[in-house]
């Protein structure tokens, strides 16, 4: 009773307004829900002002548009609206792709289209199609940074009439880089207006000089107690649609909830099969070592049949070349008699001189004929030679192999297997031997790499981490921690030359190319990299298309000097992807070849050979190719770990890989389809068909797409450029983070390490961090050792001594931003991290410290092939690779937990969690 007696007084001293009309049934409600509770003032306020031009800013499901939309139909106003917008989204909407586009296009154009239009412009394109004063309403909703609404307005205020009213959403919001309350503060001074502080806000501004008399009046009661009951009013009508859209989205949840544990479940049976069978193969494991003991006597039988075999064959060659030898000696010893004999009769008989001479030239005649027979032979035996200790190498290295197993611990370990072998006879029954010819090999990389003592050492870890193992021992891949994966694309394949190498140059007169650069302060080498572009030979027409994000160092005038196509964007445009499509619609090229500002080609003919390697495999459906990279010179030992671990992976480390779809499993996918921004040429009409998507890997998405297709797409070890990266240890933490994140969204089969207890992660991560500090401190002395011992030495010694946890000392990792960083997060958790551990947290940290070294092994493995003795410099660069290696398993392991947070899998402080994600995620 008391809410309708306001409800009448408010009417009376607004000048009877009506508000029935607020009592609106919208037939449009869609998530995201903040707007939907102003749609009853929408209503209300179009049917008071009954706006000749209506404009808004930023529509994204178009909740907001289609009130108003539907207001206008309702009150039969002669209003023309339009919505202006990219729908491709911003940092505060998120990124989304064309269906939320074309999913408000199919509703809106039947009912409103024809007093409608949907502009998908960005908000300064859309400037030119308004005339100045003709807009009575805009409402500004994009961006909502305080630089961006500020923008916004300044630049649209001069289309507005003297009708002008200007709506400004997210007036409350207060949160990250939200902006729109303190413009609102500011204009609040300049203009009359009111504020509606639900919903997020909504602030209503009449810029205009001749004001409607209702809003006229609220400005004037902004405040009062009158106004108060208004705003309550439009609040409590608005938030049963708000209510509606957090029912809907719940229950939606729910339903996704649900699917999730149906799938967990149906996984969960699958991983107990998986278990049941490599019991099962364990068991017959004894019977693989008897097979291999057979094959080790056979293969020692082989060998000792060969050196017998080689050892005749050599004494027959040297009788027979010992007998040819000394024919040719007497045939020379006889010839320079007779020219001493000729000399004589030269020097006694003048008088036939010209006959001599004669004879002598003849005679020289046969004896370099005779020379060159020797020579000959002489060359022959050499090569006979060479083969006899090839082969005598070959001998020794197995007779090195087959003693080092004889005498080794293993051999005498399992002597009671083989006599047990020999009990039973041949009964036993024969096995598959790929899944036990998997375990030996890995066994076989791991003494190679660490020796026997090594192995022995590290048992415990072994154990620990067992549960990786089934899955190389049945062939279904593995997690991409584990360094095994390296060998996933080991098949032989052509060899094919650098294009400068080859006999003559490739030559494409009838073909165009336009190379696509995404820009932002590319510096002094990018006009060098021009250059080099427009020098390529071979190519009938070269276009460079660059398009820039607001650069302040002069690319664009460097760009445009060069020749190039330049088109700019606002940086809150910018996207990997969003760039990229423009520049690829600007482009008029028959392909397309999409590069970073910081690549340099090598040779003169390498788009050529681009160009050449696409057409030889047209046939094989190849649409796209990327180049594989060599480090600059100011690259660190990180990445150039990082890359040849990449490539190796990928297949295209010594020869070009041609990716095809083989399965659906993240690993194929991922090995298969894997193109590269560095460089990637495609036909231009293939990818007006696919294009980019998404602001994180596009390049990996858009290849993982041509290959479900029925594509095939290449990346090439023959044709290169020149690119890398110095990165510090921080970046290495984020970007670890957001892959982990990001591939466990991609991909539904990708698999990672489960995290059991979030206190004893970060305990893990902390201690390791004061472990590396002191030891970087005073770091040993190690001038002249060989890299791989001493790597191998410093990880055998950590392996025990950093197992003490010790989260309070210094941490100075020689990185100022990671350091920053873990300070920060020792503060954050300091209750969390309080008390001794339970043995369940001790055994997370444990694991922690187990992913560092394992990947610090693999790190030694690659220098160890890479460098030889250290060196001061050296040893500068290995310190800062292993706060690298620390950065990034640390970013990797909080991810995960992160992730089984999320999931509810691992009991944690979630906003703990939570936090960690927005703090790391930031910017990359």
């Amino acid at each position: 009773m008391a809410w309708n007696v306001a409800r009448l007084y408010v009417l009376q001293k607004m000048n009877n307004t009506d508000l029935a009309v607020s009592l609106v049934e919208p037939r449009r409600l869609v998530l995201p829900n903040p707007w939907a509770g102003h749609i009853p003032f929408a209503a209300w306020l179009i049917h008071q002002i009954k706006p000749r031009v209506l404009v808004e800013l930023g529509t994204h499901t178009g909740n907001s548009y289609c009130a108003f939309c539907q207001s206008i139909e309702e009150a039969s106003s002669p209003t023309k609206a339009y919505a202006v917008d990219t729908w491709q989204g911003d940092e505060h909407a998120g990124r989304y792709d064309d269906s939320v586009y074309e999913q408000l296009r199919a509703y809106h154009d039947p009912l409103y289209g024809s007093f409608s239009t949907l502009l998908r412009k960005t908000f300064d394109q859309a400037l030119e199609d308004f005339a100045p004063g003709s807009v009575d309403l805009l409402h500004i909703d994009g961006l909502h940074t305080y630089e961006a609404v500020k923008h916004d307005f300044e630049t649209w205020l001069p289309k507005l009439s003297d009708r002008g009213v200007v709506l400004f959403h997210d007036t409350c919001v207060h949160r990250d880089d939200f902006g729109v309350h303190r413009l609102w503060q500011e204009l609040a001074q300049q203009y009359p207006g009111f504020n509606f502080t639900h919903s997020n806000g909504l602030g209503v501004l009449l810029v205009g000089t001749d004001r409607h008399p209702s809003l006229a009046s609220m400005a004037e009661q902004a405040g009062n107690s009158h106004w108060e009951v208004m705003r309550k009013l439009f609040a409590r009508l608005g938030a049963e649609f708000e209510l509606r859209l957090t029912n809907q989205f719940l229950s939606d949840r729910c339903e996704h909830l649900t699917q999730a544990i149906d799938d967990r479940d149906a996984t969960s049976l699958k991983l107990y099969a998986t278990i049941e069978e490599a019991q099962k193969e364990a068991l017959n494991l004894h019977q693989v070592i008897s097979a291999r003991e057979s094959a080790l006597r056979e293969l020692h039988y082989a060998a000792a049949e060969n050196e017998a075999a080689q050892q005749r064959r050599f004494l027959q060659l040297q009788e027979s070349h010992q007998g040819i030898i000394q024919s040719q000696q007497t045939t020379i010893e006889s010839q320079q008699v007779t020219i001493e004999s000729a000399r004589t009769t030269i020097e006694s008989q003048q008088v036939a001189i010209e006959s001599a001479r004669a004879t002598i030239e003849s005679q020289q005649v046969t004896i370099e004929s005779a020379r060159a027979t020797i020579e000959s032979q002489q060359v022959a035996i050499e090569a006979g030679r060479a083969s006899m200790d090839a082969q005598q190498a070959t001998i020794n290295a197995l007779r090195a192999e087959l003693t080092g197993i004889l005498h080794s611990k293993s051999w005498r370990l399992t002597r009671p297997l083989r006599g047990v072998r020999r009990i039973l006879g041949g009964g036993l029954a024969s096995v598959r031997v790929s899944r036990p010819k998997r375990a030996l090999d890995m066994l076989r990389t791991q003494l190679n790499r660490h020796g026997i003592a090594g192995v022995i050492r590290r048992t415990p870890y072994y154990l620990r981490h067992l549960r990786a193992r089934p899955g190389l021992l049945t062939g279904q891949g593995v997690l991409s921690h584990a360094p095994e994966f390296l060998h996933a694309n080991s098949v032989k394949r052509e060899l094919r030359l650098h294009p400068e190498l080859l006999p003559s140059p490739l030559l494409h007169p009838d073909v165009s190319i336009s190379v696509v650069i995404p820009t932002l302060n590319a510096g002094q080498e990018f006009g060098w990299l021009l250059q080099k572009l427009f020098a390529q030979k071979g190519i009938g027409r070269i276009e460079v298309v660059v398009v820039d994000s607001g650069s302040k160092d002069g690319t664009v005038s460097t760009a445009k000097n060069a020749g190039c196509v330049v088109v700019e964007i606002l940086p809150s445009e910018f996207s990997h992807s969003y760039a990229r499509n423009r520049g690829a619609d600007t482009a008029s090229g028959d392909y397309l070849l999409f590069m970073v500002q910081d690549a340099y080609p090598i040779g003169d003919h390498w788009m050529a050979g681009m160009v050449q390697f696409l057409k030889d495999h047209a046939a094989d459906k190849v649409v796209a190719a990327s180049c594989a990279e060599y480090s600059r010179s100011d690259s660190d030992v990180m990445y150039d770990s990082m890359i040849h671990t990449h490539y190796q992976f990928l297949g295209c480390l010594h020869y070009d890989r041609v990716g095809e779809f083989r399965e659906a499993g993240h690993m194929s996918l991922r090995s298969q389809g894997q193109l590269s921004d560095v460089s990637c040429m495609i036909g231009r009409g293939v990818f007006q068909q696919y294009r980019y998507r998404g602001d994180y890997a596009e390049d990996l998405d858009l290849g993982i797409r041509l290959i479900q297709d029925g594509y095939r797409v290449a990346m090439l070890a023959s044709v290169k450029v020149i690119h890398s990266h110095n990165r510090p240890a921080y970046y290495y933490l984020k970007r670890s983070f957001v892959d982990v994140v990001f591939l466990v969204g991609l991909f539904p089969d990708f698999e990672y390490p489960r995290i059991h207890s979030q206190r004893g992660l970060f305990a893990g991560v902390l201690s390791m961090a004061v472990h590396l500090s002191r030891w970087l401190a005073a770091p040993p002395s190690a001038e002249g050792q060989s890299v791989a011992v001493m790597l191998r030495q410093w990880s055998d010694e950590w392996r025990g001594k950093f197992a003490r946890i010790e989260t309070q000392g210094e941490l100075q990792l020689g990185d100022a931003r990671l350091d920053a960083w873990l300070q920060q997060f020792r503060q954050q958790q300091a209750n969390l991290l309080g008390g001794p551990l339970r043995t369940s947290e001790s055994k997370e940290a444990q694991h922690f410290l187990d992913a560092f070294l394992g990947r610090l092994d693999h790190f030694a493995h690659f220098a160890g092939q890479t460098y030889g003795s250290s060196s001061d410099v050296l040893m500068h660069e290995l310190r800062q690779a292993i706060v690298k290696i620390y950065a990034s398993a640390a970013g990797s392991a909080l991810a995960f937990m992160y992730l089984d947070v999320k999931a509810q899998h691992c009991e944690g402080d979630a906003a703990a969690a939570q936090g960690i994600y927005s703090d790391l995620k930031a910017g990359v």
